[in-house]
């Protein structure tokens, strides 16, 4: 499950933005599939900072989450058609999240949701299985002499 819509970027940027950044032969027809590879790209992102402190995906998406996906959506959007030469809203926005995401995965944001594991004890898990060989002190010694130690 996405974080945010192709309908959540066309309100942000509006649709004939949409289209200039998507449509490749004109700018007249959104390309829904280039902006659902830009909000893959913008929640795997996102995932990436939050799986520190969080079960992801998350759901259902707390409003932040999905701002920030859509701020990160507009940007891969918008470097895909210009590069470099991004309007500074864009570019701030984009730092911002990052910020936000990262003081998330420090533990300083806190997401008003219920997947956080933080503050929760941790699950150690092993490979033994009933079938593992067991070393004794006699299978050991085949191995070790005490008086090379």
């Amino acid at each position: 499950m996405a974080y945010s819509t192709q309908v959540n970027i066309e309100d942000a940027i509006t649709t004939a933005k949409a289209a200039q950044l998507t449509d490749d032969s004109g700018g007249l027809t959104v390309d829904a599939t280039v902006i659902t590879n830009a909000i893959a790209w913008a929640d795997d992102k996102i995932n990436g900072y939050l799986r520190a402190q969080h079960t992801v995906p998350i759901t259902p998406v707390p409003n932040l989450v999905k701002q920030m996906s859509i701020d990160l959506t507009v940007y891969r959007l918008y470097t895909r058609r210009l590069g470099d030469d991004l309007p500074e809203t864009i570019t701030e926005q984009k730092k911002d999240a990052i910020t936000q995401l990262k003081d998330i995965n420090r533990g300083s944001l806190k997401l008003s949701d219920s997947t956080s594991f933080a503050g929760t004890a941790g699950v150690y898990a092993g490979s033994k299985v009933s079938t593992d060989e067991i070393y004794t002190d006699d299978t050991l010694d085949e191995y070790f002499d005490a008086d090379d130690m």
